[in-house]
């Protein structure tokens, strides 16, 4: 049995993802396990549904499912969240962009951190819940989207939160030969994020634009729920490999000339922390990708309307001769948003000592 102190020294923390893809609880991960390197006594516990518990379950993380669709409607979140927290006991709730957590928090006299990279109308009922959060950490660079001015003293920006890799480009020998790649071979990774085909449809213009490219080459594409729809489409293409998933991302990042990605941000940010150039195709289903992915140097964003097979297939060759500097400087945002977390960790825990003494 725990002795009491133990009991009462223990540090009550949790993590909320958002669960619309892999792109909040992904980076969670890489953060909690910064911080628990920097916090000791302290119990995480994490929080999420769809394809981000998915995510975390699949890392090998215990989590609590809340079991809402990936977009849910925002009262079901709101009844959810106040019920989760209503009946924990926390020091601290983290929520990386699910907004209807602040308030509630609020309510509970839970402090609340929030992790975000990209603002929205200040006038929204959206932005206005982060005047109820501690802190406002933004993990990507300032001037990318204008502050709320009511929470402008609350912002605090750390960097892109790039999960640390194994590999890189300097790497990209020995994982193309671990993948069976050919080492002479111009290979495409096709990483779409959490766009579906019948969202963003690119599949299509991919395989004729692919069909215009010269051998040898290789396009490997991460299908997740496309996985039978691409089968089917590029069915007898020995030059094409469709992978449900591979968790291995940093590996085949670096094994590939060029990545694409319709416009998702944390995508293109990983790519160009490691010198990997990449290309976004957008049809506008998410403004802050397209606003993100738009000032990534490494990046060229097309626009999915007006792209047509052979300026695709252009950019992709170009793209592929290029040798962009690895943007290591913009993306220490994991180790930062830990660093920022801890520091609140250590004044909660010193106002709570002075509370009880």
């Amino acid at each position: 049995m725990p002795n009491m102190k133990e009991e009462q020294d223990t540090f009550e923390t949790m993590i909320v993802s958002r669960g619309h893809g892999r792109g909040h609880a992904v980076p969670d991960i890489a953060i909690s396990a910064k911080l628990q390197t920097l916090v000791h006594d302290m119990h995480l516990k994490f929080v999420s549904y769809a394809a981000g518990a998915q995510a975390l379950r699949a890392c090998g993380h215990e989590v609590v499912d809340l079991e809402l669709p990936e977009n849910p409607p925002f009262w079901d979140t709101v009844i959810a969240f106040t019920k989760l927290l209503a009946n924990s006991k926390l020091d601290l709730v983290i929520a990386h962009e699910e907004i209807a957590v602040p308030p509630i928090a609020q309510a509970l006299n839970i402090p609340c951190l929030y992790i975000t990279d990209f603002f929205m109308d200040p006038c929204s009922l959206h932005m206005h819940s982060l005047k109820y959060a501690k802190e406002i950490i933004f993990t990507a660079q300032s001037g990318l989207f204008t502050e709320p001015p009511y929470i402008a003293s609350k912002v605090h920006y750390v960097g892109r939160a790039v999960r640390e890799f194994g590999y890189g480009i300097e790497d990209r020998e020995r994982a193309r030969r671990e993948l069976n790649i050919p080492i002479e071979a111009t290979v495409i990774l096709c990483q779409p994020g959490a766009w579906l085909e019948s969202q963003v449809p690119v599949a299509e213009l991919l395989r004729s634009a692919w069909n215009l490219l010269p051998s040898p080459k290789l396009l490997i594409w991460l299908a997740g729920q496309d996985l039978q729809k691409l089968l089917t489409l590029f069915q007898g293409a020995s030059d094409v490999r469709i992978l449900k998933e591979d968790w291995k991302i940093d590996r085949l990042m670096s094994a590939c000339n060029v990545l694409i990605t319709k416009a998702n941000r944390m995508t293109v940010y990983e790519a160009a922390a490691i010198g990997l150039p990449s290309i976004s195709i957008s049809n506008s289903a998410n403004w802050p990708d397209d606003v993100a992915v738009a000032k990534v140097e490494s990046n060229t964003p097309l626009w999915l309307s007006s792209l047509t097979a052979e300026v695709l297939a252009n950019a992709i060759a170009e793209k592929a001769s290029t040798k962009p500097q690895a943007a290591i400087t913009l993306s220490g945002g994991v180790a930062n948003t830990a660093a920022r977390i801890a520091h609140h960790i250590h004044l909660l825990r010193s106002r709570k000592s002075r509370a009880v003494s």
